[in-house]
């Protein structure tokens, strides 16, 4: 029965090792290593997989394939987060090791969240998740805009919370259960689908759209990626994600919800709004950090193929749209952390300049990161592309995958336009220092961008629900 939750138990003791070692001795160097080394045992646990839970969490949590994989794709990218943030961590004047606590706090609601079969369980998760993140954006306090995204996102994210929380009220005064899998049988029973649940359904859809950043609930996107610390943003845009989807991908799998028309047009305009809306906006900016905010709002338009499309296909589809996703965001914000001088983040795309002389291994990684996210041929982002356009056009959905088709083009112009001065070289260009293992983590990222461009097959094999 230990196996089983001996993820979740690891980083909790490691969340609560870390803050007494803090309490007495602070020490920024120790606490990182002892973060790193409590998720590393977090992912090794993974790999003895069961489905032996206790009693008591058997109606909260299932450990299928899918929250397994998740779960372990979220410490993995944690981990080189951890290594590659620590010397951008290092610039800070004082309270590094704080920093952690959040961290962690951050991770072990984000596996909740992955792992939830109630919706119960679902908010713990989500709250579990969001409250450190509000600190960890606004953690350069003594930097104004970094502080200005921490507000925003709180308030924000508060009429979020209470818009989940009336939708979840609803819900449960239709059905009588708060069990994901009860009531997604209960919605399949429905010949007609009653109004208040309808608005209830509404309101949950609303509250993870916020949580997602689909447009129209988008507009604290951009400001709080651009102050946010970036191994921060690296993490909000990846690891942030991944739960609200996962658990929104099950209930559609398991229940007549995107057949019901109401739900199906609401799902269609919010996926055509993020991708029409996150490549316009993303055209104007010169800001490196809001194009990849902007991009994101896009590339969650693009998930909701997915979940329209719904059966293996979809689910396939999404599933490893989602972790490529990830992968290349963090790419790309790991960079911009290991460019990070004096608290002085490459802010302009004119920054990136020269990058190639200046760190060849750099250079190539962000290079790689944002040809993956444009999905450019022998890059993993081609290939998910590929899977999401075929899942949505066997489920007949041709409107969205024209959009689709169209808006990575659209996409493509300010990809190229952040990489085009990366390789140009100039007289007199400052190296950059890179540590060793920082150098190694982006090497893995490197390689995973290419494998899953090139040979998929053996990871897809792992996706199949």
């Amino acid at each position: 029965m230990f196996v089983a939750l001996a993820p979740f138990y690891v980083i909790l003791v490691t969340l609560l090792v870390v803050m007494l070692v803090v309490s007495f001795y602070r020490n920024h160097f120790i606490t990182a290593l002892l973060s790193f080394a409590g998720t590393g045992l977090a992912f090794t646990t993974l790999l003895n997989h069961c489905n032996c839970l206790p009693y008591w969490a058997q109606e909260m949590i299932v450990t299928d394939g899918t929250s397994n994989m998740m779960i372990g794709v979220s410490l993995l990218i944690t981990l080189v987060l951890i290594i590659t943030g620590y010397n951008y961590l290092q610039q800070i004047p004082d309270k590094k090791e704080e920093y952690y606590l959040l961290l962690l706090s951050s991770l072990l609601g984000a596996m909740v969240m992955i792992a939830s079969r109630n919706f119960v369980t679902f908010f713990l998760g989500l709250e579990l998740l969001s409250v450190p993140l509000y600190a960890m954006i606004a953690y350069q306090r003594t930097q104004r805009q970094s502080v200005e995204a921490g507000i925003k996102y709180l308030l924000l994210a508060g009429a979020s919370t209470a818009t989940l929380v009336f939708g979840l009220a609803l819900m449960y005064g239709a059905s009588g259960t708060m069990d994901l899998y009860t009531f997604a049988m209960y919605l399949s029973q429905l010949q007609h689908m009653p109004s208040f649940v309808l608005a209830g359904i509404g309101l949950f859809l609303g509250s993870i759209a916020f949580k997602l950043a689909l447009a129209p609930f988008h507009v604290w996107t951009p400001d709080v990626y651009q102050g946010a610390p970036a191994p921060v943003a690296a993490y909000l845009a990846s690891v942030g994600k991944a739960g609200a989807f996962v658990f929104l991908l099950r209930l559609l799998q398991e229940s007549n919800i995107p057949s019901h028309t109401a739900i199906f047009y609401i799902l269609a305009f919010l996926s055509i709004a993020s991708m029409l809306l996150g490549n316009l906006l993303a055209l104007g900016q010169r800001n490196v950090k809001r194009i990849l905010a902007f991009s994101s709002i896009a590339h969650m338009g693009y998930l909701i193929i997915a979940l329209l499309a719904g059966g293996n296909n979809g689910y396939q589809a999404g599933m490893f749209y989602l972790i490529v996703y990830m992968i290349s965001s963090a790419g790309a914000f790991a960079t911009i952390a290991l460019m990070t001088h004096n608290q002085n983040e490459p802010a302009e795309i004119q920054d990136y300049a020269h990058l190639y002389q200046r760190s060849p291994l750099l250079a190539i990684v962000f290079a790689a990161s944002v040809f993956s996210l444009a999905g450019m041929p022998l890059t993993a982002g081609f290939i998910s592309k590929i899977y999401l356009a075929l899942a949505g056009a066997g489920a007949a959905l041709w409107t969205l995958v024209i959009l689709l088709v169209i808006n990575s083009g659209i996409g493509l112009y300010y990809y190229t336009r952040m990489v085009t001065g990366v390789f140009k070289t100039y007289e007199t260009a400052e190296k950059i220092r890179i540590p060793i293992l920082s150098g190694l983590a982006m090497a893995v990222i490197l390689l995973t961008i290419v494998w899953l461009g090139v040979a998929p097959g053996g990871f897809l094999y792992w996706l199949v629900p």
